[in-house]
């Protein structure tokens, strides 16, 4: 009898122990799903096996009085072990009551029962074997089976709600547990009252976790299933977003296109507007030279006037070739603060231009085109010098911004103490051909925006009459469009049309420039600032 349990113990034994590194790789699987708490039953209930194995091995005595004690102190950690697993499995909602009113019942027959074995372990070698390590007191064995029963109550009340909302494992968990709990509970009895071992609880416990292990394996092939159809999915819908994307596209073209002729029609006014008071005014001037009294004084006269129309003429054309162009924009990673610099140098006399930056917005290199970038620096202090016909200070603030869609921006304010606009003049700002001057063009502003647009930033007006405009200017950090990389890993619409405007070594590679392009920008003529 001792040969067979001995083998029996230690065959046991490596079943659960062997099923315990099974659930301990589970729990890495799969978290938070309670097989921490699995793995730590099995192994408990492989050692009460062993212990049994022990008990054999060591034969009568002390030592073996006090492997079985221990053995039976396991007995209660297993049952609460395993109403924690099956709380944390099915999310039961009332989990912390079960595992707190658990932990007590467990704690007092622990110490019950180590109570009870220190009083009979002086009675050890008066007893026969193996009763005389089996049998505590009768209030500890009336104590265990009525814990172990009130857990075993607990876990069908967290397994059959989850059965009936359709939890496929629950169904052969709850089979198991009706038929096994009954049957370990009996050899409980059966070991603690008579010292009888038929083995039930390992056998029920075993087929219990196969049971478990199969329902992993199931859900697991769910999961990969569902997995693969999500994969499915996404691959079709990713197709599909491309395909929207290559419509917006198109759509958006055709709507720039559409713009365009719109803005022709508008050019083809302005130009009417525009060009007929100077051809008016040289052709007086000349059907004035025309005249043989004229004196050589008031023919000088008018010979400035012809030139000065003519110029104002050429101006005009100039600025609507630009507008009309598109910008191409050729951007290297440069200085913002440095082209602000360089543009306050040439200041038009009677005005003053102040840069301004901020330590704590450290921006690093910001992707411009240098020329075309200072091009819009200069129509918008032409503008603000414009509204300060008296002078003034010009104020060029860099600093770190945001974007409208809260990315994170290099910003350029050109701050002036004009007149200021009114709202209904704020409104028109931004569009072709508005001017509240009587000889402006009203490009300057439009042409800015313009060029910051092509550069993949955004340009902000903020005006308050009598205090003076200011105009803001966003453009992408470097670092920003980095973190891009490309047009497909979930950018927002605004990152994306940002990035088509930036040739691809740049937003790949931005380390590897060698050389940059000078930054100085040739300073424009009186004809390419906007009035």
């Amino acid at each position: 009898m001792k040969d067979v349990q001995f083998s029996l113990g230690w065959l046991w034994l490596f079943v659960f122990f062997t099923l315990s590194l099974f659930f301990v790789l589970a729990e890495r699987r799969y978290r938070h799903r309670g097989f921490g708490s699995l793995a730590a039953m099995t192994l408990a209930v492989g050692l009460c096996s062993g212990a049994d194995a022990a008990i054999a091995f060591l034969g009568p005595g002390l030592s073996s009085f006090w492997v079985s004690r221990m053995a039976f102190m396991l007995a209660y950690v297993v049952t609460l072990l395993n109403s924690l697993f099956l709380c944390a499995y099915f999310d039961a909602p009332r989990k912390r009551i079960i595992a707190t009113a658990g932990l007590v019942l467990v704690i007092v027959g622990v110490l019950g029962s180590l109570a009870a074995s220190i009083a009979q372990a002086g009675e050890v070698s008066q007893l026969a074997y193996p009763n005389a390590y089996r049998s505590p007191s009768l209030l500890v064995t009336v104590y265990f089976i009525v814990t172990a029963s009130l857990l075993a109550a607990a876990n069908v009340t967290v397994v059959y709600p989850a059965m009936r909302q359709g939890q496929r494992p629950a169904r052969g968990i709850l089979a198991t547990l009706v038929v096994s709990s009954p049957a370990a509970i009996l050899e409980g009895y059966l070991i603690i009252t008579q010292g009888q071992r038929w083995y039930l609880i390992e056998a029920s416990t075993w087929a219990y976790l196969l049971i478990v292990i199969a329902t992993i394996i199931s859900e697991f092939k769910g999961t990969e299933g569902l997995l693969q159809q999500t994969t499915s999915n996404l691959a079709a819908r990713t197709a599909e977003l491309e395909s929207s994307y290559a419509e917006i596209d198109l759509m958006a073209s055709e709507l720039a296109r559409k713009q365009q002729l719109a803005a022709v029609g508008e050019l083809a006014a302005a130009i009417a507007h525009e060009v007929r008071n100077p051809l008016a005014i040289i052709m007086n001037a000349v059907s004035g030279m025309k005249r043989a009294t004229i004196s050589p004084t008031d023919r000088g006269t008018l010979l400035d006037i012809v030139n000065e129309e003519s110029e104002r003429l050429n101006q005009l054309v100039a600025e609507l070739l630009r507008f009309a162009r598109p910008v191409t924009a050729a951007r290297s990673p440069i200085s913002l603060y440095d082209i602000c610099e360089r543009a306050s140098q040439s200041a038009p006399p009677g005005y003053q231009l102040k840069v301004q930056t901020f330590a704590d917005d450290e921006l690093g290199p910001v992707l411009v085109d240098p020329g075309l970038f200072r091009l819009a620096l200069d129509n918008l202090i032409a503008n603000s010098c414009q509204s300060m016909p008296g002078g003034g200070i010009i104020e060029l603030a860099v600093r770190q911004g945001r974007f409208s869609d809260g990315t994170l921006a290099a910003a350029v304010d050109v701050r002036d103490q004009g007149a200021g606009m009114r709202p209904e003049e704020l409104a028109n700002a931004k569009k072709p051909f508005f001017t509240t001057k009587p000889r402006g063009t009203g490009l300057g502003i439009p042409i800015a925006e313009k060029i910051v647009e092509a550069h993949g930033g955004e340009m902000d007006l903020v005006s308050v009459p009598g205090l003076g405009t200011t105009v803001s200017i966003m453009l992408p950090l470097e670092r920003e469009l980095q973190k891009g990389g490309g047009y497909s890993d979930g950018l927002k619409t605004a990152n994306r049309r940002r990035l088509r405007s930036i040739p691809p070594v740049l937003v790949a590679h931005p380390n590897q420039h060698q050389e940059q392009p000078p930054l100085a920008a040739p300073t424009p003529t009186k004809k390419e600032i906007s009035s």
